[in-house]
C-alpha cells in the first residue's frame, strides 16, 4: 500500500484536488495522510473541511488527519481574548467567509475537528506529525512539540526515526538529518527513504508557492507537487 502525505493545505482546496489528481491517488489502495494546517489562510477552508469529513467517512483508518496549530485554535475561537489573533494573525477572516458563503457557521464541522484528529502517526519506516519532535518515542513528546514547536526542526538536532512534518513554510522541501545541516529535497526523483532525521514538506501553498505531496512505497519515495495560485 502507498502511503500519500501532503503538507499544509491552508484552505487550498483547488490545489489539494489538483495534487491527489497528480499523484494517482486511489481511495481503495493507496492511505492518505494530512499533515495538519488544512484551514485558514487560503479562500476555501470550508471546502477542505467537507471533502475530508466525507473521505474520512470512505476511507476510515486509512486516511489520518494530523492536527495543527490552526485546527488547534479554531477551538479557542470563542474565547475573546484570541478573537482578535485568530481572525488576524492566523487567517481566520478567509475561513470565517468560506463558512459564510456555503451557509455554514464555524461549528458545523466541530465534530470532525474534535474526534478525527490526530496528534502524530506511526509506521514502519517512519512517522509524521504537524510541527516538530524532539523524543525518539513519539509519545514522550508534548503536544506543543507535535503540533506547534517549528524550532527544534530548525536546529537539526534530532537524529530518531524519520519524521516527516510539515509547518514551516519552506519554499522548497527540505530534509533535517540532525547534525545541524539541511539539504533541498528534489521533485519528480525515486529515492530511498531515509532511517532518520525530519523531513518537512510545508512550501507556502497559500502564498503561492507549491503544495507538496510525499509518496511513500515501501522503503522508496518520491515528491510531487503542484503550483499554488498567486495572489
Amino acid at each position: 500500500m502507498r502511503t500519500i502525505l501532503i503538507g499544509d493545505i491552508h484552505g487550498c482546496y483547488d490545489e489539494f484536488i489538483s495534487l491527489l489528481d497528480v499523484t494517482k491517488f486511489n481511495k481503495e489502495k493507496d492511505r492518505l495522510v494530512i499533515l495538519g494546517d488544512f484551514i485558514d489562510k487560503g479562500p476555501k477552508s470550508f471546502d477542505v473541511l467537507k471533502y475530508l469529513s466525507e473521505l474520512k467517512d470512505e476511507m476510515n483508518d486509512n486516511l489520518i488527519v494530523l492536527e495543527g496549530n490552526h485546527e488547534y485554535h479554531f477551538k479557542y475561537r470563542g474565547h475573546n481574548i484570541f478573537k482578535k489573533m485568530i481572525l488576524i494573525c492566523l487567517g481566520r477572516s478567509k475561513t470565517k467567509q468560506s463558512f459564510k458563503d456555503n451557509g455554514h457557521n464555524f461549528n458545523y464541522y466541530d465534530t470532525f475537528l474534535y474526534t478525527k484528529l490526530r496528534n502524530y502517526y506511526e509506521d514502519t519506516n517512519f512517522r509524521a506529525c504537524h510541527a516538530s519532535i524532539k523524543k525518539d518515542n513519539i509519545k514522550e513528546n508534548s503536544k506543543y512539540t507535535l503540533v506547534a514547536n517549528r524550532f527544534s526542526t530548525f536546529n537539526s538536532k534530532y537524529k530518531g526515526k524519520l519524521t516527516i512534518t510539515g509547518h514551516l513554510g519552506l519554499k522548497e522541501p527540505m530534509y533535517f538529518p540532525g547534525d545541524g545541516s539541511h539539504i533541498e529535497l528534489d521533485y519528480n526523483e525515486e529515492k530511498i527513504l531515509p532511517k532518520k532525521g525530519i523531513i518537512c514538506i510545508d512550501t507556502n501553498c497559500h502564498a503561492g508557492n507549491k503544495l507538496t505531496a510525499m509518496i511513500i512505497d515501501n522503503n522508496k519515495y518520491i515528491l510531487k507537487y503542484v503550483d499554488g495560485v498567486k495572489k
